[in-house]
């Protein structure tokens, strides 16, 4: 696997923030050094433009956005426990499809597990 540059969007950087403080500590440590990405208008037209396609519920728009900062960025994978909407074989081909309408690739989803067995 070639080197990759671990990078954090800011709805990741909030969402890390929220609960109990010893646990975000600990998450705020393990993204130390992390490329940062902000957001743009350009990040706010797909995410709308995309929800609009109601593939996930409006509910996930968070799930969305995290796709979007990375499709947007050219981040080319994006690793992820989030079955439900994220690292879904059933949603991923859709969203593609919707994200491809407005030229952008989609990154590769992948559980840690299967990150970890790529070789």
């Amino acid at each position: 696997m070639p080197d990759c540059v671990p990078c954090v969007s800011e709805i990741l950087d909030q969402e890390i923030r929220e609960g109990d403080e010893e646990m975000v500590q600990r998450r705020l440590e393990a993204i130390a050094g992390f490329d940062f990405l902000t957001s743009t208008p350009r990040i706010d037209a797909v995410i709308a433009a995309v929800s609009a396609k109601r593939i996930l519920p409006a509910k996930a728009i968070g799930d969305l956005a995290h796709l979007t900062f990375a499709a947007v960025y050219e981040v080319p994978l994006v690793v992820s426990w989030n079955f439900r909407h994220l690292a879904n074989a059933r949603i991923l081909p859709q969203l593609r499809k919707a994200f491809a309408t407005l030229e952008l690739v989609l990154p590769e989803v992948f559980t840690p597990e299967q990150l970890l067995n790529v070789r």
